[in-house]
C-alpha cells in the first residue's frame, strides 16, 4: 500500500516507513538485539500470567500427544503461532517491523488454548495466582491506560481549533471528530497530489480553510509540508491559534494552520472561537455592522447582539449606530488581529407605537476604528475615536452576545435569569456574563471614565441579546480593555 513519497515520487511500504519513523523520533531502538529484547518486554508484560501457563500447556501438550492440546493442535495450532512469532522476531530484528503490541495478536488464540490446558491439571490455588497476577497486571497498566488519552489532547485542542468553514486537512481521526465536519469536509493527505504546488493547487480549489499535521514521517503532508510538519508557517498557510496548546507531553508533534486570505475565526479555548464574520443577521439588528462574536462549537452564539466592541454615539435627536463597517486582517505571523473601521452612519433606537425601533440610514457622523487582539486569554479591544462630529453627549461601546448568556455577576451581586434585567448598573472593578448551556462565561474589567451596564432581553424574533456595555460621558477619544473567555465554572 502506497503511504508516502520516496525521492522522485517513488511509493514507499508501510512497515518501512514506520520504522524510519519510530527509529528518527527514538520511540525504537536503533540496533538488532536492543529492539528483539524491547519485542520480548513489551509482549511479556503485556501477557506474562499467558505466557507463564502457555510454556506449562506446551509442555504439557508435548509430553501427552493424545490429550486435547496434544499433537493435532500442535500440528495445526500451535506450531504455526510459533512459527509466526518467531519469524516477527526476526523481521523486527532485521529492521522490517517495529514490533508493536498487534503484531502479537495472531498468536493469541494458541496461547489462551494452551494456557487453559495449563489451569486444567494444576490445583485451585495456581488458578487462583495466575488471575491475582493478571488482576496486578491490569492495575499496573492504569497509568498507560490513562496516558493513552492524555497524548491525544493536543489533537483533540487541534481539532477544535480548526473547526469552521471550508475543507480540513489532516490525517488524524481525533482532529476530525473535533473539528465537527462532516466526513464529505475532511480529506486525508495521501488525497494531496505529488509536489507542494500541486497539493496547495488542490487545496485551494477544493476550499481547504484549515491543514493539522503530526510529526510523523510517513504521512505524505510531512513530506510535502516538511516546514509545517516542524511548527514553521510560510505562504499561504499562516498559524491556527497557539501552537503550544497542540503539544502534550508524550503525545505527537501537532500544528494547525489555516490556509488562504483572511482568518475570520480564531480559536481562544478548545471549542470556544472568536469570529470576525458573524452569521447572525437576525431580531432588531440585522441591519447594523456588528462586532467580534463567540463561536461555541462551531456555531455563532451571538443572537442578535451586536457583538463586541461595538461603538454608538447619543446626539440629542437620539443615537446613532453603525451601519457600514470595514475589517482588515492585520494579523502577524504570531497574533490574530483584526482592525474594523465602523462608520457612524445609521439613526435609531428610539421607541416607536407599536413597538420596535426606527432604524434609517443617515449622513456619517463620525469613524471609530476599533482593533482586536485575538490571544488564548481572550480577546483585547482597543478603541480610537478617528473622527466625531461634535454635539454628541455619550459614547456607548457595546459587547454583546445571544441572551443565553443569562447569569451576571459583578462583585456585588448575581443576577440569574428573569432577575437579570435590561439595563443593570454594574458595581465594582469586573463584571461576568455566563450561559450554563453553552458553557462558556466572559468578562470585562470596569474603566475609570465610563459607567459600566448589564443588560438582557429575549423576546423571540426581535430581541436576543446579553450584554456588557460602557458608556462614557464629555469627549471620548478612545479607550481599551480586555474581554477575558473560558469555559463556564
Amino acid at each position: 500500500m502506497q503511504l508516502g513519497y520516496g525521492p522522485a515520487g517513488h511509493s514507499i511500504d508501510r512497515g518501512s516507513l514506520e520504522v524510519l519513523s519510530a527509529t528518527a523520533r527514538g520511540s525504537l531502538p536503533g540496533s538488532a538485539i536492543a529492539r528483539v529484547l524491547e519485542l520480548a518486554r513489551t509482549y511479556g508484560i503485556a501477557t506474562l500470567p499467558l505466557f507463564a501457563l502457555g510454556l506449562v500447556g506446551l509442555a504439557s501438550a508435548v509430553r501427552r500427544p493424545d490429550s486435547i492440546g496434544g499433537m493435532r493442535a500442535l500440528r495445526f495450532l500451535h506450531a504455526p503461532a510459533l512459527v509466526y512469532l518467531a519469524a516477527v522476531f526476526g523481521l523486527v530484528a532485521a529492521g522490517a517491523y517495529t514490533g508493536s503490541h498487534r503484531y502479537l495478536y495472531p498468536a493469541l488464540p494458541s496461547l489462551a488454548l494452551l494456557a487453559a490446558a495449563a489451569l486444567d491439571r494444576v490445583r485451585w490455588p495456581a488458578g487462583l495466582g495466575a488471575i491475582a497476577a493478571a488482576a496486578l497486571l491490569a492495575v499496573g497498566f492504569l497509568p498507560a491506560y490513562a496516558s493513552f488519552g492524555a497524548e491525544n489532547d493536543g489533537l483533540v485542542a487541534a481539532g477544535r481549533a480548526a473547526a469552521g468553514p471550508g475543507m480540513l486537512v489532516t490525517d488524524s481521526p481525533v482532529v476530525a471528530y473535533y473539528s465537527g465536519r462532516p466526513p464529505s469536509q475532511i480529506a486525508g493527505s495521501r488525497s494531496l497530489p505529488y509536489g507542494r504546488d500541486q497539493a496547495v493547487a488542490w487545496m485551494t480549489s477544493h476550499n481547504v480553510g484549515a491543514i493539522v499535521l503530526e510529526g510523523i514521517s510517513y504521512y505524505p503532508a510531512t513530506t510535502l509540508f516538511p516546514d509545517l510538519a516542524s511548527g514553521h508557517a510560510t505562504p499561504p498557510f499562516r498559524l491556527l491559534g497557539d501552537q503550544a496548546r497542540y503539544q502534550v507531553a508524550g503525545g505527537k508533534p501537532v500544528y494547525a494552520y489555516r490556509l488562504g486570505g483572511a482568518l475570520l475565526t480564531q480559536s481562544i479555548t478548545p471549542g470556544i472561537a472568536a469570529c470576525i464574520e458573524g452569521n447572525a443577521v437576525r431580531g432588531k439588528t440585522a441591519q447594523l455592522a456588528k462586532g467580534v462574536v463567540l463561536e461555541v462549537a462551531g456555531s455563532d452564539v451571538a443572537g442578535e447582539g451586536m457583538g463586541f466592541g461595538v461603538p454608538i454615539v447619543h446626539y440629542p435627536d437620539g443615537w446613532v449606530f453603525p451601519r457600514t463597517v470595514t475589517t482588515t486582517d492585520i494579523s502577524t505571523a504570531t497574533e490574530t488581529i483584526w482592525q474594523s473601521d465602523f462608520e457612524l452612519d445609521e439613526t435609531g433606537g428610539n421607541a416607536i407605537p407599536g413597538g420596535g425601533f426606527d432604524f434609517k440610514p443617515i449622513a456619517s457622523r463620525g469613524r471609530i476604528e476599533v482593533t482586536y487582539t485575538i490571544s488564548t486569554a481572550g480577546i483585547a479591544v482597543n478603541v480610537k475615536a478617528i473622527r466625531l462630529e461634535p454635539g454628541y453627549t455619550e459614547v456607548a461601546i457595546l459587547n454583546e452576545e445571544s441572551a443565553e448568556f443569562n447569569d451576571l455577576a459583578d462583585p456585588s451581586k448575581t443576577l440569574v435569569g428573569s432577575a437579570f434585567g435590561r439595563w443593570v448598573p454594574v458595581a465594582g472593578g469586573w463584571a461576568r456574563l455566563r450561559s450554563g448551556s453553552l458553557g462558556v462565561e466572559w468578562s470585562v474589567p470596569a474603566i475609570k471614565e465610563a459607567q459600566l451596564y448589564g443588560g438582557r432581553e429575549w423576546a423571540a424574533p426581535n430581541f436576543d441579546w446579553a450584554g456588557l456595555d460602557y458608556v462614557f460621558s464629555g469627549p471620548f477619544y478612545g479607550t481599551s480593555y480586555r474581554i477575558n473567555v473560558q469555559e463556564a465554572r
